[in-house]
């Protein structure tokens, strides 16, 4: 009987260190973890891509749309980037769809999606339907459908949701939420 005590404490014992093991390899990761970064979901999604340095290669015209076509020999030592040429017609069709688009930010107050989606919707009371997006960092995009609800609602102004200011301004190309500053509101 005492062999039979000391083998079944030798068997716990091996239990136990299998457990440890298995303990100890569950906690190694496979994929090493990022810390997380500060910004939108859009700019995660962009990784290193910067915005930016797009505008340093494709100026604006008079519009606020690009202007140049970019030149496939930036991207020629880059196997892995793909080269799409786009005319200035082609890119101011391509903007023209948002051209009756508005960016809203709610100054001093975080909401959500669907709060300020039916907040706003009550207070404009569109003829027809305005579709919205999130651009990360409390920005938002709405796009209208008709010109007279754009326009009422860019220029008949301030707009309130609980308290605070409703920022509305147009969209313009390459916005970045990251980067930009609100240094005055016509109230």
């Amino acid at each position: 009987m005492a062999a039979d005590a000391g083998a079944e404490t030798s068997h716990a014992s091996e239990l136990t260190r299998e457990e440890t093991d298995q303990q100890e390899r569950s906690k190694e990761r496979l994929f090493p973890v990022e810390p997380k970064r500060k910004g939108s979901y859009k700019a995660m999604l962009a990784g290193s891509f910067k915005e930016v340095e797009m505008e340093e290669l494709l100026p604006a015209d008079e519009d606020g749309f690009p202007s140049e076509v970019s030149n496939p020999e930036d991207d020629a030592d880059d196997p892995y980037c793909p080269t799409i040429l786009l005319s200035s017609s082609d890119k101011k069709r391509i903007y023209q769809r948002w051209k009756d688009t508005l960016i809203v930010k709610l100054l001093g107050k975080k909401v959500g999606y669907r709060f300020l989606y039916r907040t706003l919707m009550n207070q404009w009371r569109p003829k027809e339907e305005i579709a919205m997006a999130d651009m990360g960092i409390d920005f938002y995009l709405f796009q209208f459908n008709n010109e007279y609800d754009f326009s009422r609602v860019l220029y008949d102004r301030p707009w309130i949701v609980a308290d605070h200011v409703l920022v509305v301004r147009k969209s313009q190309p390459r916005f970045d939420p990251d980067e930009a500053v609100i240094d005055r509101v016509v109230v």
